[in-house]
């Protein structure tokens, strides 16, 4: 009879955790490189598209780290990787603008989660 080896899935789970990890990463040195400060109608193309697709890749990766299948995935809570992940933004060099987006935005999809279930 052949075995079964669980170690790939795991290798392949831990690499979906991972690169959500990253996502949320990229997303937040993306967005350290535009000046928050400036309306989107004052940012030239090119910065519009980058600060879209940073805030979407942030806030893809909130609402990962938030779901069962993250809970599926690994034993690790999301939230606890999550909230490491937020105090690395808040310990690093990052404008105190771009750290208040990224705070809203992990409040707004926890009540944004919260109003869905009610």
């Amino acid at each position: 009879m052949a075995r079964f080896n669980k170690r790939p899935y795991a290798e392949l789970a831990n690499g979906i955790v991972l690169r959500a990890a990253e996502d949320f990463r990229d997303g937040t040195r993306t967005l350290s490189k535009i000046d928050m400060r400036l309306p989107d109608r004052r940012l030239c193309d090119t910065d519009r598209a980058k600060k879209n697709a940073a805030l979407r890749k942030i806030g893809e990766s909130i609402v990962f780290f938030r779901s069962d299948w993250c809970k599926m995935l690994t034993k690790l809570d999301g939230e606890f990787i999550l909230g490491r992940l937020m105090e690395e933004v808040m310990s690093g060099e990052y404008t105190s603008i771009l750290k208040e987006t990224i705070a809203d935005m992990a409040q707004d999809r926890v009540k944004k989660r919260t109003d869905r279930k009610a």
